[in-house]
């Protein structure tokens, strides 16, 4: 009997140690995978993170490149405008040749400094240093930038680590790089306001800039100034306004194109020409002497006459020429059709923009005359 109760303890207990085992067994199963379930849930939420960030790059990048293009341009394509120069000073012309590295810098900067806040806000994320290229036109006529980085990004928790890639390839609108084109073209290699100058003559009245004479006797002969203050009343004030009139007007086709005067100066010259000159008895005597007709016997006059030695002279097809000269300083602002969204300090907002390449020019209808 005796032993029949000590081999039933002995089975019981062996019993509770088989069902304890079976038990943590179970238990342990069950906390390895709760354990593992909540790491997937965050390696699964991590992802979507980073897949997230990963859009946002190419919103960034896109978004660096457009406020970028923006400032530079605002600046006439220099780096800021302590460096600014007028893009011609009559005969002379500073193109910035360099604008696209000007804006490259600008826009590797503002991407740098949107990773950075990124690194700050989100302390998990590090980023290596960005390279910014630039390409006008690529080989495919189109224009593109380049964003890469020496490293992958990382991602980083306590028990994991994502790598990604952050560089990219980005295609911007060719339509900013031909506001550059548009300048050079009709600022540098032409002097579009010079053109316009010259036609804002052409224009002026035909009173304003020839007047004719048929035949004039010379002591009917006018200063060219008189005659014209009577057939063309404030000539230089009239050619100003044709002048503010032709550059004034604005201008459209790849890109918008508007002119604002600072400083106007006008003045003119005058000329004559003729097709003969010549003594004529219709004009009058001009110089005559005393001829004795009738002598005493003693040998003195007794009667005089009046004898003309000259006429005064006729001009033939006399002509009066005007020629007008004007100079100008004026601010050319040139402006995209598309709108982008950028930020304006001075107006304090973010919005849609016309990106915008401004810059100042000196010029006139004859560089000899520089009085600006």
């Amino acid at each position: 009997m005796k032993g029949i109760l000590i081999g039933t303890f002995l089975l019981i207990a062996i019993l509770t140690l088989v069902i304890s085992g079976v038990f943590f067994v179970v238990l342990s199963n069950q906390f390895i995978n709760t354990k593992i379930s909540l790491k997937s849930s965050e390696i699964l939420k991590s992802v979507e993170v980073v897949e997230a960030v990963k859009i946002g790059l190419d919103i960034a990048y896109n978004y660096s490149f457009f406020q970028a293009a923006y400032e530079i341009g605002k600046t006439g394509g220099y780096e800021d405008e302590e460096s600014k120069k007028e893009w011609r000073v009559y005969e002379a012309t500073y193109f910035p040749s360099f604008y696209i590295e000007n804006v490259r810098k600008k826009t590797e900067n503002y991407i740098c400094e949107y990773l950075k806040s990124l690194e700050e806000t989100v302390n998990e994320f590090k980023f290596s240093q960005p390279s910014v290229r630039l390409f006008y036109p690529d080989e495919e006529g189109k224009a593109k930038m380049i964003v890469s980085f020496s490293n992958l990004f990382t991602y980083s928790k306590e028990f994991f680590t994502i790598y990604e890639n952050s560089s990219r390839v980005v295609y911007i609108p060719v339509e900013y790089f031909k506001l550059y084109d548009t300048g050079y073209r009709l600022y540098i290699e032409e002097d579009e306001i010079r053109k316009m100058i010259e036609e804002a003559e052409e224009k002026m009245d035909l009173d304003c800039r020839i007047i004719k004479f048929d035949e004039i006797c010379e002591q009917n002969k006018t200063d060219r100034e008189e005659v014209l203050n009577e057939r063309c009343p404030n000539a230089d004030e009239k050619f100003k306004e044709m002048i503010l009139l032709e550059v004034e007007t604005p201008k459209s086709n790849e890109v918008n194109i508007r002119i604002y005067v600072d400083e106007i100066k006008t003045k003119h010259e005058s000329s004559e020409s003729y097709e003969g000159l010549s003594e004529s008895p219709d004009c009058g005597c001009k110089r005559s002497v005393p001829v004795c007709e009738e002598k005493d016997e003693e040998g003195n006059c007794t009667r005089w006459r009046t004898v003309c030695v000259e006429y005064y002279k006729k001009y033939y097809n006399l002509v009066y020429t005007y020629e007008y000269f004007g100079a100008v300083k004026a601010r050319v602002n040139i402006t995209t059709k598309s709108y982008y969204r950028v930020y304006d300090p001075e107006e304090g907002d973010t919005r849609l923009r016309n990106l915008t390449l401004k810059f100042d020019v000196v010029t006139s209808n004859d560089y000899n005359w520089k009085p600006l």
